[in-house]
């Protein structure tokens, strides 16, 4: 049976009535956005990835989130363990970044942003030095590789994002992308403030199965998946915690042919 979003508020279901006026507001300007995304069938689609449930239980306050202009400005000045996720996009989707931050096995986005369609990929790069340059502490950034994102990698890399790394979105990477982002949720360790762009998307994520077992991702028409990709491309990078290097110099208070050159045959020792 279909239900309407009324079935879903508060306290029967997950959506609070504030947030749901949040939403009404937004859409003003788009009642047919409101007919499709709130008014056709709210209970969870069989072939949803990701059920609505699962991503309200997820929605949590967690550190201070920031902005694309507090990062522009420069008023951003944090230290923390930061991982960043980068989706890339032709000209007519949308170009996203997210950054999460790592406090002990808990995962938060404190922020992600999108780029409007035709933004060119010298002004994500530019960005995403600017991240670095900010937060100082930006253990990894992971990009999007697939397609155009091979040449995109290599940029970043010589723009002096040292820390970038490509990530070939095959099927079965995506998958295992997308098990870890989902097992993060269920175990209570994935946190995000409510937004509605993003809870949207995440929503919107549908799943099939291929004929060799794997899981094909794709989203619903007139939606886009840029900004959960590129939050759970930053989760998966968060996986591998770097370990910090601790230069430590060696001093030989005792110095003899035996210790000074233990590897080398006695016939080459020369003092």
């Amino acid at each position: 049976m279909n239900s309407s979003y009324k079935d879903a508020l508060k306290p029967n279901g997950p959506i609070d009535p504030e947030f749901l006026e949040k939403i009404r507001r937004q859409y003003q300007t788009d009642p047919g956005r409101w007919k499709r995304e709130m008014e056709a069938d709210f209970a969870d689609d069989e072939d949803a990835y990701l059920p609505l449930q699962l991503i309200e239980s997820c929605v949590t306050e967690g550190p201070e989130t920031f902005t694309k202009d507090d990062v522009i400005s420069g008023r951003l000045a944090r230290t923390g363990k930061f991982f960043v996720g980068t989706d890339l996009a032709p000209k007519i989707d949308l170009s996203a970044v997210a950054v999460v931050e790592k406090i002990g096995r808990d995962v938060y986005l404190v922020h992600e942003t999108a780029f409007p369609p035709g933004t060119g990929f010298s002004a994500v790069t530019g960005y995403l030095n600017l991240l670095n340059q900010r937060l100082k502490t930006v253990s990894r950034i992971y990009i999007d590789q697939t397609g155009v994102g091979e040449f995109f990698v290599q940029d970043a890399y010589k723009s002096g994002l040292k820390n970038a790394q490509g990530i070939f979105l095959s099927l079965p990477k995506k998958q295992e992308i997308m098990d870890y982002f989902k097992r993060k949720m269920q175990d209570g360790h994935l946190h995000f403030p409510r937004d509605p762009e993003l809870m949207n998307e995440m929503r919107a994520e549908r799943f099939q199965l291929s004929k060799t077992g794997q899981l094909q991702f794709s989203h619903v028409s007139g939606t886009h998946d840029d900004r959960l990709w590129a939050f759970a491309l930053a989760v998966y990078a968060s996986r591998l915690d770097t370990p910090t290097y601790h230069p430590v110099a060696a001093v030989n208070t005792h110095p003899s042919p035996r210790n000074l050159m233990p590897q080398l045959p006695r016939s080459l020792w020369k003092i």
